[in-house]
Formats: structure tokens, sequence, C-alpha cells
């Protein structure tokens, strides 16, 4: 079994597969789309992942962002999934072309948010030297990048 992802990692989960969909329909007609099962066939397939991803989100992180449409996003997928025989494609269209914008916008608002907000790494320090600095101090560091001797 698998580890459970976190939160932020299921958001950008959903977001790379919004941004297939719309760049695999960008100047799609409705005609071309109708008839093209391949394209019907990736559609689907990332609605899918959108859906799971929405579904593996903590109660607690979807509470926190409403303005997100997980239930509508997790019904589509179980659509999709369990009632494929019903699956309309103009719906599916009307989605891609009037939801799914919008859905990119405020998924990738989430994950730039998250970006800023999570703690920087220390840039330009080598794992070593940070365990020197910890450990030892920062003047026994200085004293080995030099070649001497803490003392």
């Amino acid at each position: 079994m698998s580890s459970p992802r976190s939160d932020i990692a299921c958001v950008e989960d959903m977001l790379a597969r919004v941004r297939r969909i719309r760049s695999k329909t960008e100047g799609v007609s409705w005609k071309r789309f109708r008839d093209d099962e391949d394209l019907h066939d990736i559609v689907e397939r990332s609605i899918t992942i959108v859906g799971e991803a929405a579904r593996k989100v903590s109660k607690e992180y979807r509470d926190a962002h409403p303005e997100i449409p997980w239930v509508d996003t997790m019904n589509i997928r179980h659509k999709i999934v369990h009632d494929y025989f019903e699956v309309s494609y103009r719906v599916l269209w009307a989605v891609i072309k009037e939801e799914l914008p919008a859905l990119e916008l405020l998924l990738s608002s989430l994950v730039e948010e998250w970006r800023v907000a999570r703690p920087k790494k220390p840039t330009g320090t080598r794992p070593v030297d940070a365990y020197r600095n910890a450990v030892l101090g920062a003047s026994a560091s200085a004293a080995a990048s030099l070649g001497g001797e803490s003392g």
C-alpha cells in the first residue's frame, strides 16, 4: 500500500491534470472533441484523477478552502467511473470550457500560497556545514573551513 500523500501534493496533482486537459483541448472545436475518442479518453482519465486527488485531500484542508468545488469535482469523477455509459460529452465539454479555467486559477493560487508560506531551506549551505554548525557551533565550522582545529 502506498503512503498517504500530503494535501498540497494532491492539489498539485489536480492542477497538473487540469492543465493537461486544457492544453489538450486548446483550440479544439466542439465537433472535433465530440468525434475524437482518444481525446475523450484523455479528458475522462484526467478528470478521474482530479476527482480522486480531491477525495484524498483531508476534510480539514477542504473545509479551509471552500472556494474549491471539492464535492462537484469528486462527483464528476464518480459519474465517469461508475456511470461511464451515461457520460455526456456535451457536459464534459461545458466543464472543460466553463469550469476548468476557474478551477485552474483557484488551484494555482493554493499551490502558490503554499510555496510562499513553506519554510525556506538555507541556500548555499551544504548539509555537512549545517551539521557542523548545529553540533559543533559556528566557530568550529569556520575553523574547519580554514583548515584549523576548533578549540
